[in-house]
């Protein structure tokens, strides 16, 4: 035989073997069980053993055996609480009886007499109908949470009863229905918008709901005009000019549904009328925002900007490289392989950018003049670049330090051979940044550093807390 499928072979068989055995000594303790008395732990063991060996006959006897006596047990449970007229448990034993039948059906044939599926039938029936009135009355006294739980128990025995599953639906759909309309009413319109929203999402149109929701949705509404910053040179104007727009762009783009943003174009334009009549400040703005129809102006003044640049320069770097010396040892005359580290040089190129800017900024009510935020941002977005090249590769390469390079091989210096070490210096070679970015690009990454801290601000006002 190929010693391929000699080999399967012997797998199988063995598996075989383990299984037969493992059903054995299982049916063996369920004999122990059932001469004991104890049937349900017996026909445990007996379904265990047949789950190994399906063909064991002696674990089948025993299944038959303790089965029908448990089955038996069970459905004079049943008939007894039917007798008694206790619906509720005679549901629950027969299905517990049925689901034993099931579960040894693979193994064993265990009867159930037909007679007993019409009491059992006569009794879900009765018993499905009293959970209705019940849940109904409950409904009636406006106990949604105790209703919803009779209710979905009808449905797990039957989920095609009556209407159960629509009025499952209203028990959860009702309690948050009414908790919006009080929430409406006492003008908490952010929390009465989301609990219609969730009242519609589960119920679709469920009485007045979406009416509520969009009313509820108007009065939460906060209208927000970006007005242009106060700058007094034209690099502040540069900056100022980005945060702005950022802001603008950020409220637009924002998932909040109670905010929305004037046209800029409006704001300006309405701003740069006021400037041919007056000098603009904080009241003449909150005016214009008013005439907008804004609830909320955004404003500020830039307070500082500057840029520190320092261009890639390079430098020539001391290190050390790692070589194999063949030697030979002069007392044994023996050849082996010595470490030694060999001077050398590498480049190193270096530059950063900095951009710091300082903004002050209000958040208005333009209704009231209240400043409900503000503050002074100040924020630096950095960019620097270090990375090293050199003719021959760097595997071998270590940091180090000497005074001169002459004589080749380290006979002085200090050779740096720590893994952080050599770690940080073969990040320099393998870096793939070369470049600084522009100073447009830092400067539109502050900008929009500090526009997002503007507005999360925005996003945490709740006028009605």
């Amino acid at each position: 035989m190929n010693r391929k499928y000699l080999f399967l072979a012997l797998t199988v068989i063995s598996v075989l073997t383990w299984q037969c055995t493992g059903s054995k000594s299982l049916s063996r303790k369920a004999d122990k069980l059932q001469e004991a008395g104890l049937n349900e732990e017996a026909a445990d063991f007996y379904y265990k053993s047949l789950q190994r060996n399906p063909r064991n006959v002696d674990a089948k006897i025993g299944l038959k055996q303790t089965g029908k006596e448990i089955l038996e047990s069970l459905l004079n449970e049943f008939y007894k609480s039917y007798s008694a007229e206790d619906y509720r448990m005679a549901v629950y034993k027969y299905r517990e009886a049925k689901d034993f039948q099931d579960m040894c059906s693979p193994f064993v044939d265990l009867e159930i007499p037909p007679y007993y599926n019409d009491y059992y039938e006569e009794s879900e029936t009765t018993y499905k109908n009293n959970l209705y009135e019940k849940a109904n009355e409950l409904i009636y006294e406006e106990k949604y949470k105790e209703a919803d739980e009779k209710l979905k128990e009808i449905i797990e025995l039957d989920p095609t009863f009556k209407d159960a599953k629509e009025l499952a639906s209203m028990t959860t759909a009702e309690p948050m229905y009414q908790k919006g309309v009080k929430l409406y009413e006492a003008k908490k319109y952010r929390e009465s918008y989301a609990m219609m929203k969730r009242v519609i999402d589960q119920k679709g149109s469920y009485k007045d709901a979406i009416d509520y929701r969009d009313n509820a949705l108007e009065e939460a509404t906060i209208t927000i005009a970006v007005s242009p910053f106060d700058v007094s040179s034209s690099s502040q104007s540069q900056i100022a000019e980005k945060i702005n727009g950022s802001i603008t762009q950020s409220l637009v783009n924002s998932e909040n549904p109670f905010i929305k943003v004037v046209d800029r174009s409006n704001t300006e334009k309405l701003l740069e009328e006021q400037r041919l009549n007056m000098e603009l400040g904080t009241e003449s703005r909150v005016q214009a925002g008013e005439m907008l129809g804004a609830n909320m102006i955004i404003t500020g003044k830039m307070m500082d900007y500057s840029v520190q640049s320092q261009p890639i320069q390079t430098s020539r770097q001391p290190a050390f490289e790692q070589i194999k010396v063949q030697k030979v040892n002069p007392r044994t005359k023996e050849k082996y392989v010595a470490t030694e580290y060999r001077k050398t040089y590498y480049n190193e190129y270096s530059g950063s950018r900095n951009i710091t800017a300082a903004l002050q900024y209000q958040v208005i009510n333009a209704e009231t003049g209240e400043v409900v935020s503000g503050g002074v941002i100040n924020e630096t977005e950095r960019d620097n670049v270090n990375y090293a090249s050199r003719k021959g590769g760097f595997k071998n390469l270590y940091p180090g330090e000497f005074s001169s390079s002459l004589g080749g091989l380290m006979k002085e210096g200090k050779v740096i051979t720590s893994y952080k070490a050599k770690s940080q210096l073969q990040s320099k070679f393998t870096s793939s940044k070369r470049e600084l970015r522009s100073e447009n690009q830092i400067r539109a990454d502050l900008a929009q550093k500090i526009a997002q801290n503007i507005v999360s601000k925005v996003h945490e006002y709740n006028p009605e807390l």
